[in-house]
């Protein structure tokens, strides 16, 4: 993924890379479901310091990208 963004950048494109891991809505409403509802759920999540983040505020920060010049070029 780095690779493919440092392409975009070489090019001198704009770019503003929103990095994701895990959605809170895998637990309620995808593969992790299951495992929730059977009260035993395993993830790969090391120690737990993996970041579970919203659709919604995904959403809100990609409407931000699109629309706010000043985050150019950050990495969100």
């Amino acid at each position: 993924m780095r690779a493919a963004e440092q392409h975009i950048v070489n090019a001198g494109l704009n770019l503003v890379s929103l990095r994701l891991r895990w959605l809170f809505q895998n637990f309620s409403e995808d593969f992790l479901l299951p495992a929730v509802l059977s009260g035993e759920l395993r993830i790969p999540a090391g120690s737990g310091k993996e970041a579970f983040v919203d659709a919604d505020d995904i959403a809100d920060v990609a409407v931000a990208v699109l629309t706010d010049d000043r985050l150019v070029g950050k990495k969100l």
